[in-house]
């Protein structure tokens, strides 16, 4: 298996000398070239240099390889920080709608929907990879993210067209996910959690919505 100094180098820099990996990675030329050949759907070598190919499916990799996702979150840009967000939710049974965009009767996006199939609860989720945020600015991003949640339990029929697995929903939850762990817990039926925290949430997410008064949005159909 591939270390994880080697993944998050990697992922860290993207392009790199062989001998600068080896140092980053506390790996012998020998052992890091067999390391790499793990590795080898997801990254190329062209002479001494290795350029990641496959940003994402490497940090999927790190996830199946158990790394901490807090510190490969830390390591990626805002569009990998949502695609991270949702591989999550998949890991644990959810069907993900990524990016929705809904432009009748009026605008509306979110960047991860998802679903429950079998129960039909489905989160609403808003990343912010922000390095840092204060209590008002997570309430300020809390309260739009729930009017936006309530627009989208309205226009969930108009929706369905486009995106047919919005059919299995029946009641939002609206959710942001933060870089850092966050300062607020919840506001205006929000729930907000980190990047790291969100596996243990999604474990636990009938007692954690318990603990936290957060009430599921009805979808109207």
């Amino acid at each position: 298996m591939p270390s994880e100094d080697l993944i998050v180098s990697l992922l860290k820099h993207r392009r790199l000398f062989l001998d600068e990996l080896a140092r980053l990675s506390g790996l012998s030329r020998h052992v890091l070239l067999e390391k790499l050949r793990e590795l080898d759907d997801l990254i190329e070598i062209h002479g001494e240099e290795v350029v990641v190919r496959e940003v994402f499916k490497l940090l999927e990799h790190g996830l199946e390889k158990g790394l901490e996702i807090g510190k490969l979150s830390s390591l990626v840009d805002w569009k990998e920080f949502e695609k991270l967000s949702s591989e999550v939710f998949s890991l644990h049974g959810y069907e993900t709608i990524n990016n929705v965009s809904i432009f009748s009767p009026q605008r509306l996006q979110v960047d991860v929907v998802a679903i429950n199939a079998s129960t039909g609860l489905s989160f609403v989720v808003d990343c912010k990879h922000w390095s840092a945020s204060s209590k008002s600015r997570l309430a300020q991003a809390a309260s739009s993210h729930y009017e936006r949640t309530v627009r989208l339990s309205k226009m969930v029929p108009q929706a369905i067209p486009k995106y047919p697995l919005l059919k299995k929903t029946r009641f939002l939850i609206p959710l942001l996910v933060t870089l850092l762990t966050p300062s607020l817990r919840s506001h205006r039926n929000v729930l907000i959690v980190s990047i790291r925290e969100l596996n243990n949430v999604l474990r636990e997410a009938y007692y954690v919505l318990e603990e936290f008064n957060i009430k599921p949005i009805p979808v109207v159909k």
